[in-house]
């Protein structure tokens, strides 16, 4: 085996154990911003949590077939390392159909999440379990994003009879001033919700992209390490 085929043996090793750490963190993400967004899925439907499930499963997949690869290189494995270089090929193209995907309905999901918000709102009064689940969504988000109502205030004037009165929930300490007037928070809960959506979704964008890059050169490093084996090998 030759100098630089060497050096390429041990980069590839260096690259699987990093590749595996990174599975981990991946997951551990997407395990978090699951847990995060849990409970706003009860009422938002299981569309919102489709990105964090996304990297649990990336995650594990990264992690297993890092496993794969530090065998392969350990056993200097034509099979195994060509399987990793396969998989970590149709991780990347994966990745890069999901972003484009994601792109293109950016504007479908931002509706759906203001439908979503508006349905829960019109249950809030109702004296069931769905009722239950809309009154602690709306108290939760109410109170942790400092909104009110879907565009604001005047939304559960429109949607409910309640003598035009939001939830408590809508109250904030000031009468006047950050974001309050009259004791009430003045703005809608979409834009904050869409807003902080948006910054997780930058979050799974930029390790999506560091993830991508990371797999395209470890599958270069891959093919021609199984190629060198099977050079070897053959001769």
């Amino acid at each position: 085996m030759g100098c630089g085929t060497t050096t390429i043996k041990y980069l590839l090793f260096i690259f699987n154990l990093i590749f595996c750490l990174g599975g981990l963190v991946i997951l551990v993400l997407g395990a978090v911003i699951q847990w995060n967004i849990n409970f706003y899925e009860a009422t938002l439907s299981e569309k919102v949590t489709v990105p964090a499930i996304v990297l649990i499963v990336v995650g594990s997949i990264i992690f297993f077939t890092s496993l794969l690869g530090c065998c392969g290189v350990l056993q200097e494995s034509n099979c195994m390392i060509t399987t990793f270089a396969v998989i970590l090929i149709i991780l990347f193209l994966i990745q890069i159909v999901g972003g484009a995907l994601a792109f293109a309905f950016q504007d479908e999901f931002n509706e759906f999440l203001r439908t979503s918000l508006k349905n829960s709102m019109k249950q809030y009064n109702e004296p069931n379990a769905e009722g239950e689940i809309a009154r602690q969504y709306w108290d939760t988000i109410q109170k942790e994003f400092k909104c009110c109502g879907v565009d604001g205030p005047t939304d559960w004037t429109i949607t409910l009879s309640n003598k035009g009165i939001p939830p408590a929930s809508c109250g904030c300490d000031e009468l006047f001033g950050n974001g309050c007037l009259a004791g009430i928070y003045t703005k809608g809960c979409y834009s904050k919700l869409s807003q902080w959506l948006k910054m997780t979704q930058n979050v799974l964008g930029g390790v999506a992209i560091g993830v991508a890059a990371v797999e395209l050169i470890g599958a270069v490093f891959a093919l021609y390490f199984a190629s060198s084996i099977r050079r070897r090998y053959g001769s």
